[in-house]
C-alpha cells in the first residue's frame, strides 16, 4: 500500500512541475489571460477616457517645482470639485497621452479649467 502512495505522490509532483513549466503559475505580461481586477481597471480607464469633465483649457509653461495638481490649484483659486482621476484623465487627453507624472519644467502643456 505504501508503494502505491509513493507512486501517486511522485506522479502528482511530476504533473504539477509539468503544468508549472508549460503554462506557468504566474501571469505573463502581454498574455491574453487577464484577471478580473485587470478587466475592471481597464473598463474604468476606458470610462475616464470617454468622459470629458473640463469646460475650457489654457496653455501654460511649467516652471521648476510645479506639478499637475499645483498648477490646477493655482488656476482655480476658489477651488474645484473634480476628482483627481478626472483631472489626470483630462490632462492626458489634452496632451496626447502624456502622463501627469512626466511633465517637465520648461515645456508648455494644455491644462483643463473647471467651472464651479
Amino acid at each position: 500500500m505504501k508503494k502505491w502512495i509513493w507512486i501517486l505522490a511522485i506522479l502528482a509532483i511530476i504533473v504539477a512541475v509539468y503544468y508549472d513549466l508549460s503554462r506557468g503559475s504566474l501571469p505573463v505580461v502581454g498574455s491574453e489571460e487577464t484577471t478580473v481586477q485587470e478587466q475592471v481597471d481597464d473598463e474604468e480607464a476606458e470610462d475616464l477616457d470617454e468622459d470629458v469633465f473640463y469646460d475650457d483649457t489654457v496653455a501654460i509653461e511649467v516652471e521648476p517645482g510645479q506639478s499637475l495638481l499645483t498648477i490646477i490649484e493655482q488656476l482655480h483659486e476658489d477651488g474645484y470639485d473634480e476628482h483627481v482621476d478626472h483631472v489626470k484623465s483630462d490632462f492626458e487627453y489634452l496632451n496626447d497621452g502624456i502622463l501627469s507624472d512626466e511633465i517637465r519644467a520648461g515645456d508648455v502643456y494644455t491644462f483643463p479649467i473647471y467651472e464651479n
